[in-house]
């Protein structure tokens, strides 16, 4: 393991403008999954693919000896944390896929979701029937009753104007109340996204006036790929001109996920799209709101075939904005950057994807 990788000796230096370039050959766009189309035939080298910048040599040549490689990629700003797992794996693009599928929520919240549920939008309803902030949420409750706009929590202004409604609840029956109208909140979010794509997603309320904005960050998260269509081609349009892009029968998800982080509860809803076209996948997630801590995240595993070996090439991508740091900013950014590489690292090790 070189000693610029993630989570081994000194912090990586940020890779240059140019890794990306390379990246895009992985994160490359869409055939139409329903009819499984042919993708060009291209011979790729993980030299080729590694060499621009994402990995050293020293690390490409771990790489091709079986290691497993995390490495920081050039984020698009200070708010944004950005990291690549790379490996080779013996499994088929589709079997990648498979191992990733028995977990609802693979990619981001993962063994931490204390409560998720796939949730067609048509039906969700019914569907969030169950859904509340989980038991003892008192103090989380208070907070949405009590929520400004600032960072605290995750919420547009007219989100915050229903929750300031129940300012007069007497607290034995706030955590119900907050929960009836939570679950309203989330039903309005999961159908303005499939409505309107990144388009009908609301932007979060701050303090003077100013708005975080999710879509126009995982906007630029996916941007920073420079996506090239050769490979999968299409799944630009359908991922960037969502819903209207999207080819008829094509497999997307909805996800509602409640996490514990910093020992409070958060909300986090899931689009999730995937491909399986010839020798290559790609199974990609975007939370497209999160209630607090962090803003949105951008996740995506991809499985290229090699000709410099027998085995298939790995690239598991996570991409998480974070748009206010307290204090101790550049230390608190590589404890994060650990964490989530050492999160990589389990997600992987647990489905022995990785040689």
């Amino acid at each position: 393991m070189s000693r610029r990788s993630l989570g081994v000796g000194p912090a990586t230096r940020r890779r240059g403008a140019r890794a990306l370039a390379a990246l895009a050959l992985a994160l490359v766009a869409w055939a139409p999954a329903a009819s499984r189309a042919e993708a060009p035939e291209i011979a790729l080298d993980p030299v080729a693919v590694l060499s621009d910048g994402i990995l050293s040599g020293d690390e490409i040549h771990e790489l091709l000896a079986g290691e497993t490689v995390v490495v920081r990629t050039k984020e698009v700003s200070q708010e944004e944390l950005a990291i690549v797992l790379v490996c080779l794996t013996p499994e088929s693009p589709a079997g990648v896929l498979e191992k990733f599928r028995g977990d609802p929520h693979p990619l981001s919240a993962g063994s931490a979701a204390e409560w998720v549920k796939e949730v067609p939008v048509a039906e969700a309803g019914s569907a969030l029937a169950a859904f509340t902030l989980g038991a003892g949420a008192d103090a989380e409750a208070k907070r949405f009753v009590e929520a400004v706009p600032g960072f605290g929590l995750n919420l547009a202004t007219a989100e915050i104007a229903r929750f300031d409604a129940l300012a007069d609840t007497p607290q034995a029956a706030r955590l119900e109340r907050v929960d009836e109208v939570l679950r309203t909140l989330i039903a309005e979010r999961l159908s303005g996204f499939a409505r309107a794509g990144l388009a009908g997603v609301a932007p979060y309320a701050r303090e003077g006036g100013k708005q975080s904005r999710p879509a126009w960050e995982l906007e630029q998260s996916y941007g920073a790929f420079r996506v090239r269509p050769p490979l999968f081609p299409g799944f630009a349009e359908a991922w960037n001109d969502y819903p209207k892009g999207l080819p008829e029968g094509a497999p997307e998800r909805f996800l509602v996920t409640r996490v514990a982080i910093d020992g409070r509860p958060a909300v986090i809803l899931t689009h999730r799209m995937e491909i399986v076209a010839g020798d290559r996948a790609v199974l990609a997630e975007r939370d497209f709101y999160v209630s607090q801590f962090f803003d949105s995240a951008l996740n995506a595993v991809v499985v290229l075939p090699s000709a410099r070996t027998k085995d298939n090439l790995l690239l598991f991508i996570e991409r998480v904005w974070v748009d206010r740091w307290n204090g101790m900013v550049a230390m608190k950014r590589s404890l994060g950057q650990k964490k989530m590489s050492d999160r990589l690292r389990q997600n992987v090790s647990a489905r022995k994807v990785c040689r």
